[in-house]
């Protein structure tokens, strides 16, 4: 588009903003024909937009070594080691092209059919799709640099064993978090990512429980499918854990759904078709009741998931835990996580 601009005489010169924070060389590798290699920006704003508001420097989610490029691929090892990655989500995948790019034997395993992790379902949504770019990128890098990739394969200590890896990173991210409340246990509930990812078709009337930012982008996308669609939320706001500057986009699309948004509301069980649940003031002790759903989502949170605990650290010389293995938090995290243990292995 920037070149189209520039040969029909639309503008004399194109300037990129955050791209050019994602990958300063963007334009020589445009210039080059080297789009595989160009570092993408995903418009999440986390690193850039998201640093504006804080003492942190700039960044970027996608390539957390921005400016230090050259530095951190060229930083060739000179022992190389065999290392094995539990699990291909964006943490995963940043730390296995790097390292492979370093010069280090690498295995990943990962147990789904497909890489991405989460980062996968999160890209459904309305608006989303730009998650996509970055996972393609970290793929391309690792075949670029001869990753050894294993899908549809769960990682046992004893796979560990029987490969006997001098270094282990452990990437196996998080899992739906289902509160100690009555009646959540329930066969016919779902979690959001198989409804994002098709696994699991809602009905028409479906209940979301918990209005955080994963919650809300599922409520948006069951809504634009034409689902007649309630969330309840126990803090005072929906999408309290979201970027000040997407919330307000996001909110506004819900209410032009015609989203029923309860919040302030704190479950007090799970029916069959719906909850009961009292509302977080201490004048209103009352409890109500919600039901006739077809459908109900859980999207209480998530939590760190690390299937090896601490069972390898004296079979394996080195292991690292990262991203929502260690701390269930943002992508950010996990990719930064990532790239320094990449850098030190």
């Amino acid at each position: 588009m920037a070149e189209t601009l520039i040969r029909d005489g639309s503008a004399d010169m194109v300037a990129f903003g955050r791209q050019s924070i994602a990958d300063l060389h963007f334009v020589n590798k445009v210039l080059s024909r080297r789009q595989e290699d160009i570092i993408p920006c995903i418009g999440c704003g986390q690193g850039c937009i998201m640093h504006l508001f804080s003492d942190d420097p700039i960044s970027c989610v996608v390539n957390p070594n921005n400016g230090t490029e050259e530095e951190y691929i060229s930083n060739q090892t000179e022992s190389p080691k065999h290392v094995i990655i539990a699990g291909g989500g964006p943490g995963g995948l940043q730390a296995v092209w790097i390292m492979a790019a370093r010069g280090h034997k690498v295995d990943l395993v990962e147990k789904e059919n497909y890489l991405g992790g989460a980062f996968l379902p999160a890209s459904y949504p309305p608006a989303k799709s730009s998650i996509t770019k970055m996972i393609g990128y970290y793929i391309r890098q690792c075949e670029k640099y001869g990753v050894n990739i294993t899908l549809n394969t769960q990682l046992t200590g004893e796979k560990v064993k029987e490969m006997n890896p001098d270094a282990l990173i452990i990437a196996t991210g998080s899992k739906n978090l289902l509160p100690k409340i009555k009646g959540i246990n329930h066969p016919d509930f779902m979690n959001p990512c198989d409804g994002l990812l098709g696994k699991v078709i809602t009905g028409h009337k479906v209940l979301v429980a918990g209005g955080g930012l994963i919650g809300a982008e599922t409520v948006d996308f069951l809504a634009e499918q034409g689902r007649e669609v309630t969330i309840v939320e126990m803090k005072q706001e929906i999408g309290a854990d979201m970027d000040p500057y997407a919330k307000p986009m996001l909110l506004q699309e819900l209410k032009n759904h015609e989203v029923t948004m309860l919040k302030n509301a704190v479950i007090q069980e799970f029916l069959s078709d719906g909850v009961t649940y009292k509302y977080a003031n201490p004048d209103n002790t009352g409890v109500n009741i919600l039901g006739g759903f077809d459908s109900v989502v859980l999207a209480m949170g998530t939590t760190a998931y690390n299937p090896f605990g601490d069972s390898l650290k004296d079979v394996v010389k080195e292991v690292y835990v990262i991203g929502d293995a260690q701390k269930s938090g943002k992508v950010y995290a996990a990719t930064h996580e990532a790239a320094d243990v990449a850098m030190h292995v």
